[in-house]
């Protein structure tokens, strides 16, 4: 038996589910200011984009220092985490709402 939904942070768990036709709610560490830092490089959410059609992704909308002045292609330069939790309850609610609607649990 699979799961009905992946809620969590970018692993190989969401590439498995994926794999396996399970909706996906990704929690990036990537903030949405930081992806076209490096026009040369795609940034890790884009390079690593769980490959299903029932992906919802959900970043931070502006990093957090040190980020914001540090760049290592769109990774965090801190010790712990600070930019992903910047993620609100009430977005991941309102994914899940969106992901139960399009995928017509019940």
């Amino acid at each position: 038996h699979y799961a009905k939904l992946y809620i969590g942070h970018d692993t190989s768990t969401v590439h498995f589910s994926a794999s396996n036709n399970v909706p996906i709610i990704l929690l990036s560490r990537e903030s949405e200011d930081k992806m076209n830092d490096h026009p040369e490089y795609l940034s890790s959410i884009m390079r690593f984009y769980p490959n299903s059609n029932k992906a919802i992704i959900l970043q931070p909308k502006k990093c957090k220092w040190p980020c914001n002045t540090y760049s290592i292609h769109g990774g965090c330069a801190s010790p712990y985490s600070h930019c992903i939790s910047q993620i609100e309850s009430d977005e991941i609610v309102q994914a899940y709402i969106k992901m139960k609607e399009d995928c017509q649990w019940k």
